[in-house]
């Protein structure tokens, strides 16, 4: 039995070039979340993955230096 669908996703799939993605992590010491910067350097594609937004449980004040921190990352990198 020949399935077309089938036969059409096994052939993308054989063509496709092969993609590695990078990964830089970023560690918040204050809030202790770990957030992630993925993009394929072919096409300079990316995604940011849990961004923190400060946050000050004393004072309920929130603030962006760990969020800054990822865009100076990208700004500096050809972003």
């Amino acid at each position: 039995m020949i399935d077309p669908a089938l036969d059409a996703a096994s052939d993308q799939i054989r063509s496709a070039e092969t993609v590695i993605p990078m990964v830089k992590a970023f560690f918040d010491e204050a809030t202790f979340i770990a957030s992630y910067m993925v993009w394929d350097a072919g096409t300079n594609r990316a995604a940011i993955i849990d961004s923190a937004l400060d946050y000050d449980h004393a004072s309920g004040r929130t603030a962006t230096v760990a969020a800054d921190r990822i865009v100076a990352y990208v700004t500096d990198n050809g972003g």
